[in-house]
Order: C-alpha cells, then sequence, then structure tokens
C-alpha cells in the first residue's frame, strides 16, 4: 500500500494518465461506498466494472449511513431535552438540529445519486480516458498539475476532519462530545469525500480542454518572417483538426452528464453550506457576546465547521470558473 503510495506521488511525467492518477482517489471512495463498483484498471486508458461488487458496495453504503443517522438520531434527541429543560439558547439549539438534518439529506442525496447515475460515473472516467489519447498531441505538464491538484484536494477534507475528531478525544472526554463527533463530524466527513468525487471530476475535464487548448495552440503556430507579414504553417492534416472538433464535443457532453450527475448534491449542499456558516456564526456571537460561556473547544469547533462549509461552497465556485476560464479561452472560441 505504502509502496502504491509513494509510486502515485513520485511517477514521472510521461508514466501519467487519468485513469492513474484516479485510481487511487477511487479506491479511497469505495471504502466508504461512496463508488458503486469495484474496477479492474485493464490498461492505463481502460477500466471495466464487476458488476456483482455493486452489492458488497450498497452494503457498505447502507452501513455507514445507518450508523450516522443512529448516531445523529441520538444526537438530535440529546438537544431536544436540552431544549425542552431550558438549557442554553433555543435558537442555537434549533439551528444546530437543522444542521444535523440537512447534512443528513445532503449525504443521503450523495450516495443515491452516485448509485442512480453509476453507469454514467464509469461511463464519464472512460470517455475522458479515451479522449484524452485521441487528440494529436498530449502534454502530460497538464497531468503533473492535475496531480498536485488531487493531492491537495485530498489532504486539505482529511487534515480537517482529523484535526476535529483528535481535538475532541484529547481536549474533553464526553459521550456528548463523541456524539457530535459522530454525528456532525463524521457526517462532514462523508460529504466533503462525495464532493471530492465531483471536484475531481471536473479537475479532470478542465484538465482534458486544457489539452485541447495546447493541441490547438501546437497546430496553430505562427512565424513572424517581417514586421508585417506572418507564414502560417499550413501543414495541419484535415483528421488532426476533425479530431480536436471531436474531442471538443465529447469534452462538452462529458460536462453536461457530470452536472446532470451531481445536480441535485450541488444544490442540498449549498443549502446546507449556507445554513450553517449563518447559524454557527450566529452562535459563536451569542456565546462570547450574550451568554458569554462558551469554552475554547467549541469555538475552535464551530470554526472548523464553518470552515468546512466555506471550502465546499469555494469547492463549487472554483470548479465552475475553471471550466469557464477554459471554455471561454480563445482557442477554444
Amino acid at each position: 500500500m505504502f509502496s502504491s503510495a509513494k509510486k502515485y506521488f513520485t511517477d514521472k511525467n510521461q508514466d501519467l494518465t487519468l485513469l492513474r492518477l484516479f485510481k487511487p482517489v477511487y479506491i479511497f471512495f469505495t471504502m466508504f461506498g461512496l463508488f458503486p463498483y469495484c474496477m479492474k484498471f485493464k490498461t492505463k486508458h481502460i477500466c471495466v466494472i464487476i458488476p456483482r461488487s455493486i452489492y458488497l458496495n450498497i452494503l457498505c453504503a447502507i452501513t455507514v449511513n445507518i450508523v450516522l443517522c443512529i448516531f445523529g438520531g441520538m444526537d438530535i434527541r440529546n438537544k431536544t431535552i436540552e431544549i425542552i429543560a431550558g438549557e442554553g439558547a433555543t435558537v442555537t439549539q434549533v439551528n444546530y438540529i437543522l444542521e444535523v438534518v440537512l447534512l443528513q439529506i445532503s449525504c443521503f442525496s450523495s450516495y443515491i445519486s452516485i448509485y442512480y447515475y453509476r453507469h454514467r460515473l464509469v461511463h464519464i472516467l472512460n470517455d475522458m480516458a479515451s479522449t484524452w489519447l485521441e487528440l494529436p498531441s498530449t502534454n502530460n505538464r497538464i497531468l503533473e498539475n492535475l496531480r498536485s491538484h488531487i493531492i491537495v484536494t485530498i489532504i486539505i477534507p482529511l487534515f480537517l476532519t482529523f484535526l476535529q475528531i483528535i481535538m475532541n478525544c484529547v481536549w474533553r472526554v464526553e459521550w456528548s462530545t463523541t456524539l457530535i463527533t459522530i454525528a456532525y463530524t463524521c457526517l462532514e466527513a462523508v460529504q466533503l469525500i462525495a464532493l471530492m468525487f465531483y471536484y475531481l471530476l471536473v479537475l479532470m475535464l478542465v484538465a482534458l480542454l486544457s489539452n485541447v487548448e495546447e493541441a490547438i495552440k501546437t497546430i496553430h503556430k505562427t512565424k513572424p518572417v517581417s514586421d508585417n507579414f506572418t507564414k502560417i504553417d499550413g501543414r495541419v492534416s484535415t483528421i488532426q483538426v476533425r479530431s480536436i472538433e471531436l474531442t471538443c464535443v465529447k469534452a462538452f457532453e462529458i460536462k453536461r452528464e457530470i452536472n446532470d450527475a451531481f445536480q441535485a448534491t450541488i444544490l442540498l449542499n449549498c443549502l446546507q453550506s449556507f445554513h450553517s456558516i449563518v447559524s454557527e456564526t450566529h452562535g459563536i456571537y451569542y456565546g462570547l457576546l450574550v451568554d458569554k460561556s462558551l469554552e475554547t473547544d467549541v469555538v475552535i469547533n464551530v470554526t472548523l465547521w464553518v470552515l468546512c462549509s466555506l471550502m465546499k461552497i469555494y469547492a463549487f465556485a472554483y470548479s465552475g470558473n475553471l471550466i469557464n476560464l477554459v471554455v471561454s479561452g480563445k482557442p477554444l472560441r
């Protein structure tokens, strides 16, 4: 396992492919039941599904959701008892309950979307890998940049999640803290992993479009002859131009399929993230300035939750902006 991880980080540019970059992340998704099938990577550019593996992955997904649902229900029950007993601010407690419910719903929607569009997701991966090969030339520097993006995308959510879990385990060992850790922090972690799936597909699509852009620049090189004249290299075959046109068509079709597969997930997560930012900042304001009883570990926890919500919104905005920048570039136009 460690040798595979080392190879992933140290592979030379010429050994990189889209599927090779996705493979370690796919294993990570499968651990949480967030990929519907086990896959065989037959070559560097083709993967095939193992049809019967869906039953094991569904079982894993159901188990994760049942555990999170049970602990979430227990946490909501505790908060409800506190509201009835008049402990704490009612608005803050109700906001927290609503946050957990919205997180549960958005988490369920992610699993449902991934399994409902399971064939389309595998088709997207194979399409991107095969389309990359169809280009007249490929730029491995783009894959190197993609690998760096993938590594950062994996490390940041894992770091925030482990930081919250370790802090809760060390700072205050109580049953209520354990409930919050599993009911909220673990729910947030699963949701971040599901969104990581969408984000990485978009990054792979952007890499494909960037490669198209580089191919267009290559076949339209100009050579200056004098100050007023430019010599255009006309030795571009019709096959190359046609190949690039077909690649563009496939890339835009892949973009539409990704949007269809994750549409509900994006909508619910945006709703949950905006609500979380507003309610948690209100909780910090109330605890620090009104009640004046907010403890340090709670402030850190709430701040990390707000950061996770901001990170999700940023990921949606950044991925969409990346596609717009590539699509609106002069070579593709």
